[in-house]
């Protein structure tokens, strides 16, 4: 089992990842800064357990509708290409849809 952390924020990461390891967790050592990247490490680390924080995972998208839809599409892509049995999804959702 191996949890993967996409928060956008690299110091808040590695803060995450310590507490994490403290607790006898597996974490991967990845540092996840924008969305760009999240399908190719998803794919390469494979975890378990993904959580993402949506609102500080940089986009290349400007408005705040294509980054949700950016976001839930991701995270479609990621349900649909993992095979893996007991796989967990986390998403933190810091903004709400109007």
């Amino acid at each position: 089992m191996t949890i993967l952390l996409a928060t956008g924020d690299p110091a808040f990461t590695r803060s995450f990842q310590k507490y994490l390891y403290k607790e006898g967790l597996p974490v991967s050592p990845q540092i996840v800064t924008q969305r760009f990247d999240l399908l190719e490490l998803v794919d390469m680390v494979r975890p378990r357990i993904l959580v993402i924080h949506d609102t500080l995972l940089k986009s290349y998208l400007y408005s705040q509708t294509e980054q949700d839809y950016e976001i839930l599409y991701l995270i479609r892509q990621i349900n649909l290409n993992q095979d893996f049995p007991s796989k967990l999804l986390l998403h933190l959702i810091a903004a709400s849809f109007s």
